[in-house]
């Protein structure tokens, strides 16, 4: 996102999706703010109910079936329950 007024609506929004152990939400991004990323990440970790894991899809294939840009700084997020 471009934006971070918006990321505490995003998070509480994870918070809701991610209501049950089972469920689990995978998020794509790419990296246009680093600062905006890491608030995300912060406020993830901020809420105390969820988890977090972060995968750098840089240079792989997955990159080039997310984003057509074989240089852009692409992260897959995965929010689960603590």
């Amino acid at each position: 996102t471009y934006d971070p007024t918006i990321v505490p609506v995003l998070v509480n929004a994870l918070k809701a999706m991610v209501a049950l152990p089972e469920q689990v939400v995978y998020i794509t991004a790419t990296i246009r703010n680093p600062e905006t990323f890491d608030l995300f990440l912060q406020l993830v970790d901020d809420t105390g109910v969820l988890g977090r894991s972060v995968m750098d899809l840089g240079q792989t294939r997955m990159a080039a079936l997310c984003h057509p840009n074989p240089a852009a700084d692409i992260r897959l997020v995965l929010i689960t329950q603590k």
